[in-house]
């Protein structure tokens, strides 16, 4: 590793048990949140030796599919092969616990066709189909916490019998073999804030709970907002979202949304996000940096003071 910008090329998308290679999306973190280039350069360096990241030349498949995915974005532009490649790989768009879809997400941020080449690899190579709906679709507007509310009871069973074991993504395709599971996501009618009320939930969601699984369904939504305009059919997209936030909200225990009433006080303690951010661009943690990446982001979008307080719990427990 000589630069900082190699370290973010030079690896494999996995390692260890199927764990997937943080290291990119947190340096793009770590650069939007004012860290310096000290900063980042010292945290690639100890991510890479604690995590015993695998190079990308000790895998000729991945080397080879990354390089020949880079070619087309060459040869056919960025949007087109991404929209090319959405058509196909929505329906596993949980693949690898949401952090291919994230990882796509923050190669177009950096208008990165590497990271980009390599995030739809790594979506190809851990596909994940939690199967498309075979019901009609709703009349009637969505409303996310009304689904929710439906899901928590129509898969209870489903949630308590889960468990902490085994990867996110294999606990999401659990959840998706129970013969309830297509009737509890439906088919809904989604319109242009549906997304934002999606965020909305997952966040409050986490802010309750501190689950790490929640956390992937929070950061999973910035991508997805990041990734959507870029969609040919963009409701089939939002589709096969929806399922896969279905799955994870499942497999952590469907925890009902708090009321804000009850954070009314901990709102008014939340430090600024300059603060926040400078807390977290110290942290070893690659999950603190994206999730405080993420909640800014998103806070900047939706001005939810519930971002500031999921962040400041979370940066909290990881003391």
């Amino acid at each position: 590793m000589t630069t900082l910008d190699r370290s973010q090329r030079i690896y494999s998308a996995q390692y260890g048990n199927a764990l997937a290679d943080h290291l990119p999306m947190t340096l793009a973190a770590l650069k939007h949140m004012g860290a310096s280039e000290l900063r980042r350069a010292v945290y690639a360096r100890d991510y890479v030796e604690h995590k015993h990241l695998r190079p990308l030349a000790a895998s000729d498949t991945e080397l080879a599919a990354r390089t020949a995915m880079r070619s087309r974005i060459e040869a056919d532009g960025r949007a087109s092969v991404l929209a090319a490649e959405l058509a196909t790989l929505g329906r596993g768009i949980g693949a690898g616990a949401f952090h291919a879809l994230i990882r796509v997400a923050y190669g177009i941020v950096e208008e990165d066709d590497d990271e980009i080449a390599a995030g739809l690899v790594y979506w190809r190579d851990v596909f994940l189909d939690l199967g498309a709906t075979s019901l009609p679709r709703e009349a009637k507007r969505f409303d996310v916490r009304m689904a929710l509310d439906s899901v928590r009871t129509s898969l209870a069973d489903v949630a308590r019998r889960i468990g902490d074991r085994g990867h996110i993504s294999a606990q999401m395709e659990h959840v998706a073999d129970d013969t309830a599971f297509d009737l509890a996501c439906g088919h809904p009618s989604f319109d242009e804030s549906s997304l934002g009320e999606i965020a909305a939930a997952m966040v409050r969601a986490f802010a309750a709970t501190q689950s790490f699984r929640l956390l992937h369904a929070m950061t999973a939504t910035h991508a997805l907002r990041i990734v959507l305009p870029l969609a040919r059919d963009s409701d089939q997209l939002m589709q096969d979202f929806w399922r896969a936030v279905v799955a994870v909200y499942v497999s952590a225990g469907a925890p009902p949304l708090p009321a804000e009433r009850m954070w009314q006080q901990e709102f008014d303690a939340v430090p600024a996000w300059s603060l926040l951010n400078a807390q977290a661009c110290e942290s070893e943690d690659e999950h603190v940096i994206k999730a405080t990446y993420t909640a800014w982001s998103e806070n900047n979008v939706y001005h939810d003071r519930v971002y500031g307080l999921a962040v400041q719990r979370y940066l909290a427990s990881s003391r």
